[in-house]
């Protein structure tokens, strides 16, 4: 059985000698038979059972002390308790052992005494296992050996019992009428008992130990004021009361040994305090954090009474189904009536002091501040400590010439007063001072009101600036703006210059279409910030309106300085804007006039720059463009011809001009390009850069855009019956046509019309375009190059930042424009260019076509790059379709 019993060879003979075989008084083998270990057993699983069922320890002792004489024949089964430290022992026994024998074990009352120094308690003492093989012998019994003898008791066996630790708490030994040993199975029997009333005693005392602390915590709780229930929580059922005190009883007056089922105390509750306690549960259940709640009863006498409610879950470490989870709720409710009584009275005694909102003070008669509200707290900015004890006038200074005359003669007095907050800022308040008389008539305090005119004043300073300052950037507006020029001029010096510098951001249409215009607000407030940090708050910054801002430089020296201060404002435009997270890129471009060569009033100078900003947009991006009085002519000639355009496609006054790319490797004609041109009435024959503009600027590029890719396709039907041709047609598309969303029906049913292949048209599109656009141009793009149409990226190479969207575009071919080409053969950083460029679509496997090509110099070099098509008036200038026909005809010949 158990390691802890080493038996001491003094007092043991070996178990193989033959005087055990001799002296055993049983006579047994030296091994247990099956019959004793079977009966060893059944009285182990009888033991337990006892024990868990908690049956007393004499119970226990007695039935084990029983089976141990009915086995061990001749002899007499005993149990002490209690350990070498104490006074008294417990002695249990069987009522089998004679009376006779109380002498022997020197019992008095049921204890044995201390002194007492005999086997069962030397085994106590000592810790382990005592054999005493013939009592009349053995030193132990040296005083009572006779006495045992007379007695009929030769030897004893005992062995110690332990609980928890190494100490034994107790002996259980047999006393037999024969001297010698016992048997292997007896000493195997005395060990298992050992151990198992080791473990019975253990368990009753704990159980003595928790019984103690049970009634000692029963007699707190009862005597507490409070109530003290725990609840068991189940899913889906209905709560247990699992514990409560008195208090519980007494507060919903209940008595003892009534039905005090949950349900009956949930329904006493009114049903708002139930909602707000079942909320606030299911609130913390959450967290699984304590909970405090206050709520009333109605007594019989329907007067309310108050409790508070304070509660915690009681943490469990046992894992089961959510269904099934059992929560404990341990609750402490005590009555707060008169406390909440009392809260009440002071609420209302302190609701006028606190919640108005005008400022109170309540000073001495010498007008020291000795009490003051929230209320001036917020106006003044101050902490209450900062002012109590303080003379008023240091933070409400009213005390001017006849002020106190008044108050001493009238008991108040009421002005405006200005003053500063703690933080420095000054403001303005109305003061009424009144004066609080005690029973003598003297005056004890005096109470001040303030009211803040903070708001009053700011609101006609904020109206003033609404009316001259753009709301989102919080910048001068065109009003404000033109007001300030105006005042600029009148106090220009001689020599010196006024310069508007009108800023206009490109692709801020982009952000709008792509981010929202959330983002778009918050770029132009990042553009109001960096233009302030850029000048350095020195020169007047306005917004104007949209995505424009103006900048208004006065006493400038010359047209230089202007220019620096422009290229300054360009350069800090080019670093990135963060929207959304990402580094988004935006540039200027800036209109330039000056005072007095372009101008000399506020109106005249103010559009000036708007034209030349708007003649930049159109040349240079990215840049400044000081007025030409140039932009005005080109603006009337705007004015001018409208009304002529709006009536050209009507009048049939557009013209179809087609030009021929030639295949680098044949020498064959590959395709045709349609341009178009106007017939103007008086004008002659105008080229597109003169009307094109236009027709977008009044959003009449869509429909001439559709003419156009009509006539294409009309000629390319024409010559493909007549001249069997298998080139094919190529057309310009603007940003206009491909936002309009219905470009794709309208080609195919041109394609259907005039029988035409898809593969045999083209679509060019300006690089441009689709860098400002590409949100919605992509999409489309993709839907015309699954259709079969060919797509071509027109003058690649001059826009911004088009290799970074190269890879994404559906495009098939790059057209290289006639800048990049021009001078190729001697300019080696564009001959290196080029290059790249053709590479560059190679790879990405798209064909090249090279614009402007006019001598023998460039088409080798395009040859030797291989570039697969050209373009330009080396073979052919744009042509009607009359002179096409006859042209294509002579050069097939060829």
């Amino acid at each position: 059985m158990s390691s802890n019993y080493n038996i001491d060879d003094k007092h043991i003979e070996t178990k193989d000698s033959a005087a055990t075989e001799k002296n055993s008084p049983s006579g047994a083998s030296s091994q247990p038979t099956a019959q004793e270990l079977r009966f060893l057993l059944g009285m182990q699983r009888q033991l337990l059972a006892k024990i868990a069922n908690c049956e007393s320890l004499n119970s226990i002792t007695n039935f084990l002390c029983q089976n141990i004489e009915k086995i061990s024949t001749d002899s007499y089964a005993l149990t002490l308790v209690g350990t070498k430290q104490d006074y008294n022992y417990s002695i249990y026994s069987t009522e089998k052992i004679p009376r006779e024998l109380y002498p022997l074990l020197q019992v008095s009352t049921g204890l044995v005494t201390r002194q007492h120094n005999c086997t069962y308690l030397c085994a106590i003492k000592n810790a382990q296992p005592l054999f005493c093989k013939d009592i009349c012998s053995d030193p132990h019994w040296s005083e009572h050996g006779e006495l045992s003898s007379n007695l009929g008791i030769a030897s004893c066996w005992s062995y110690p019992l332990f609980g928890q630790g190494s100490a034994a708490i107790g002996s259980i030994s047999i006393l037999h009428k024969h001297p010698g040993y016992p048997s292997p199975f007896v000493a195997q029997l005395l060990e298992t008992a050992a151990y198992i009333l080791g473990v019975a005693i253990t368990s009753s005392q704990s159980r003595d130990k928790l019984e103690k602390t049970k009634a000692h915590l029963h007699n707190i709780t009862r005597s507490l004021p409070v109530a003290i229930v725990q609840l068991k929580l189940l899913a889906q059922k209905t709560p247990i009361i699992s514990y409560f005190n008195q208090g519980l009883l007494n507060i919903f007056d209940h008595q003892q040994g009534s039905d005090h089922d949950f349900q009956l105390f949930w329904q006493l509750l009114n049903p708002i305090t139930r909602r707000r306690l079942l909320r606030s549960y299911l609130k913390n259940n959450l967290t699984n954090s304590s909970y405090n709640q206050e709520f009333y009863l109605r007594d019989t006498q329907a007067k309310k009474k108050w409790f508070h409610l304070s509660a915690t879950i009681e943490q469990t470490s046992e894992r089961t189904l959510a269904s099934e989870k059992e929560i404990s709720l341990n609750c402490m409710l005590f009555e707060t009536t008169k406390e909440h009584a009392d809260r009440e009275k002071i609420d209302l005694a302190c609701i006028a002091f606190n919640s108005t909102d005008e400022g109170i003070l309540i000073t001495d008669q010498q007008h020291n501040i000795i009490d003051l509200n929230p209320a001036y707290l917020r106006i003044s900015g101050y902490r209450k400590t900062d002012l109590i004890g303080n003379n008023s006038s240091t933070i409400c200074p009213w005390q001017r010439k006849g002020s106190l005359a008044v108050l001493a003669e009238q008991g108040h007095w009421q002005g405006e007063v200005a003053s500063n907050r703690k933080s420095g800022e000054a403001f303005y308040q109305r003061v009424t001072i009144n004066a609080v008389a005690s029973q003598d008539h003297n005056n004890k305090h005096f109470v001040y009101v303030v009211a803040d005119l903070s708001q009053l004043k700011n609101s006609e300073a904020k109206l003033l600036f609404m009316q001259q300052h753009d709301p989102l950037t919080e910048l001068p507006n065109r009003l404000l703006f033109k007001s300030l020029l105006e005042y600029e001029i009148k106090q220009s010096a001689r020599n010196q210059l006024v310069a508007i510098l009108m800023l206009d951001l490109n692709r801020f249409k982009h952000v709008n279409e792509s981010l929202g215009h959330r983002a778009g607000d918050k770029l132009l407030k990042l553009v109001a910030r960096r233009l302030n940090k850029t000048l350095d708050n020195q020169y007047t910054i306005a917004r104007i309106g949209g995505d424009e801002f103006a900048i208004l430089l006065a006493n400038m020296p010359d047209r230089n300085s202007v220019k620096l201060i422009a290229e300054q404002i360009i350069r800090a435009m080019e670093l990135p804007f963060v929207l959304a997270d990402y580094d988004f890129y935006t540039t200027g471009t800036i209109g330039i006039s000056l005072y007095p060569e372009h101008g000399s009033d506020s109106e005249t100078l103010i559009k000036n720059a708007d034209s030349a900003v708007h003649q930049g947009k159109d040349s240079h991006r990215n840049g400044y463009v000081f007025y030409h009085y140039k932009q005005s002519q080109t603006v009337e000639s705007w004015v001018r011809m409208e009304p002529a355009l709006r009536q050209a496609l009507k009048n049939n006054q557009f013209k179809v001009f087609f030009q021929p790319q030639i295949n680098t490797a044949s020498g064959a004609v590959s395709g045709v390009e349609t341009l178009i041109r106007w017939q103007h009435p008086e004008q002659g024959l105008l080229p597109p850069d003169q009307f094109l503009p236009i027709l977008e600027a009044i959003g009449l590029m869509p429909e001439v855009g559709r003419w156009v890719i009509e006539q294409a396709c009309y000629y390319l039907s024409k010559w493909r019956k007549n001249f069997a041709v298998e080139f094919k047609v190529a057309v310009n598309a603007s940003s206009q046509e491909l936002l309009q969303g219905d470009m794709a029906a309208h080609i195919s049913s041109l394609l259907d019309k005039y029988n035409i292949p898809a593969n045999k048209l083209e679509i060019e599109i300006l690089e441009t375009v689709i860098m400002e656009h590409a949100g919605q141009a992509v999409p489309l793009l993709t839907k015309l190059r699954d259709m079969g149409i060919g797509l071509a990226l027109d003058d690649f190479g001059t826009g911004n930042s088009s290799l970074s969207y190269l890879k994404q575009l559906p495009v098939q071919k790059l057209k290289i424009d006639r800048a990049m080409v021009q001078d190729i053969e001697s300019d080696y950083k564009k001959n290196a260019i080029v290059g790249a460029i053709i590479a560059l679509g190679h790879r990405l496997g798209m064909s090249i076509c090279a614009e402007g090509v006019e001598s023998q110099l460039q088409l080798n070099f395009l040859r030797r790059e291989q570039c697969e098509q050209i373009q330009g008036y080396m073979f052919a200038k744009p042509m009607s379709a009359a002179d096409f026909e006859i042209w294509y005809k002579n050069y097939r010949k060829k």
